[in-house]
């Protein structure tokens, strides 16, 4: 293609065209010949060719640093349950709380089935009698309480019995007594031959103190007459008691009465604690 060009120009110069435009043209028209010719030069020389064997690979280039934390990701599925794990130790125990309200009754239980009866219990009675079969009992001054001569003690059972005058009975137990006394006696006529018609009365003493009025009977002539008495008293261990007789109406001898006490007893007895 140079050799073209050169021909060309040497054929213009040789006709004696020297006009500077027709210059200015033909080097315009040289330069992109040129230009072109070397364009296709570099294009011939850039054509990819067939692809060579793979070469052998290289070592490994120094680690990068790390780059920043990418966004968390969704929350994956739940994992199927563990198995349990072993017990711990027991912890201390923890301080007593406050007592709660008290709650509301609850209804009665049926009643239990009645237990077996228990061994019998030892029971020792408390008892003692005091007894007279026939004594002589002047009454020579009014109103004047006179102690009964029982003279026979017994049975009797955690009781002391005297018949020292004034006769008397002591409890060893406390508990409730009954009291019995029966006096029997004949009224006859005085030395003089006549009567004196009186009233009688039966008294009883408490560990020494008044004598109490317990029975009255009105004898307007001679014979037999009786005093019954009967009671129940509360009474302590170590208590007596004592029984008495006295006439309303008497008179100094010859003149009184004659009394002759005949089978009779005091009887005291526990009937409770």
């Amino acid at each position: 293609m140079a050799d073209n060009n050169t021909t060309f120009s040497k054929k213009i110069l040789r006709r004696g065209i020297f006009a500077p435009a027709l210059i200015a043209v033909i080097s315009l028209f040289l330069i992109s010949q040129l230009v072109k010719a070397e364009v296709n030069k570099v294009a011939d020389n850039t054509k990819i060719g067939p692809a060579g064997p793979t070469g052998a690979t290289g070592e490994p280039g120094p680690k990068g640093e790390m780059g920043n934390p990418g966004p968390e990701g969704e929350v994956g599925p739940t994992g199927v349950p563990g198995s349990p794990g072993k017990a711990g130790a027991t912890g201390t125990t923890g301080a007593m709380g406050a007592t709660g309200a008290t709650g509301e009754a609850g209804a009665a239980g049926a009643t239990g089935a009645t237990g077996s009866t228990g061994a019998p219990g030892t029971y020792s009675p408390s008892y003692g009698q005091l007894s007279l079969s026939s004594q002589d009992f002047d009454m020579t001054v009014s109103n004047e309480w006179l102690p009964i001569p029982f003279a026979t003690a017994g049975p009797s059972s955690n009781m002391t019995l005297s018949t020292t005058s004034p006769a008397k009975m002591t409890v060893q137990k406390t508990g409730v007594y009954q009291v019995n006394a029966a006096v029997n006696f004949l009224g006859e006529a005085a030395d003089e031959g006549w009567f004196m018609a009186t009233d009688y009365k039966l008294g009883i003493k408490i560990n020494g103190g008044a004598t109490t009025t317990v029975a009255t009977l009105h004898a307007s002539d001679s014979g037999r007459y009786s005093f019954n008495y009967s009671n129940i008293m509360q009474l302590s261990a170590g208590d007596y008691v004592e029984f008495y007789m006295t006439a309303t109406d008497t008179h100094t001898y010859p003149n009184y009465n004659n009394l002759t006490l005949e089978n009779s007893h005091a009887y005291l007895m526990q009937i409770a604690d």
